[in-house]
């Protein structure tokens, strides 16, 4: 139901030359150990998908793949993908065939990836520079299979504005 667009050469220029549909299945090669895989499922989220995007390019454990992908959008949001792809070869773009909503197109990301764990985040999510690599260390600690960790909007005050975040039901270590 999707494919997925990888690099396959750093020269290239033409897009149809540069990005070749790869069937998920196919997709079993990884030239460097995948520590961590950023899945970012989205739908017309170009302008916000910029924010995720940048932030995950930028993160202190490189050893990751950022898995970006599109659920049919309508506007640029696959383009723009295409063109950050060719200045990182750590962006993968999956692209479902039809709209799916985003937990299957998260599902679509986490089954194209080849990290050894996954972090998730929406188009307009933000998350620290250090987060993958705090997220995964702690995961190796401690023989983790689940992270559940709390996240808070705090106002320029310094006081929590929203706490929204619930715990896990059970334990997973």
């Amino acid at each position: 139901n999707q494919w997925i667009l990888s690099p396959t050469s750093s020269t290239d220029s033409s897009i149809n030359k540069w990005c070749v549909p790869i069937h998920v299945s196919r997709c079993t090669t990884v030239q460097i150990m995948i520590y961590v895989s950023i899945v970012i499922p989205t739908f017309n989220r170009a302008l916000l998908l910029n924010r995720s995007l940048t932030i995950s390019q930028f993160q202190t454990l490189t050893n990751i793949e950022i898995i970006c992908v599109d659920d049919c959008s309508t506007d640029w949001t696959r383009s723009w993908i295409i063109e950050r792809m060719k200045k990182d070869p750590r962006i993968k773009l999956v692209q479902n065939l039809y709209n799916q909503g985003v937990i299957l197109s998260r599902f679509n990301g986490v089954f194209s990836s080849a990290g050894t764990y996954i972090l998730t985040l929406d188009s307009d999510d933000l998350i620290y520079s250090n987060t993958s690599e705090i997220a995964y260390k702690f995961s190796i600690m401690h023989n983790a299979d689940i992270n559940d960790y709390k996240a808070s909007n705090i106002g320029k005050d310094k006081k929590v504005i929203s706490d929204n975040w619930r715990p896990c039901g059970g334990s997973y270590n």
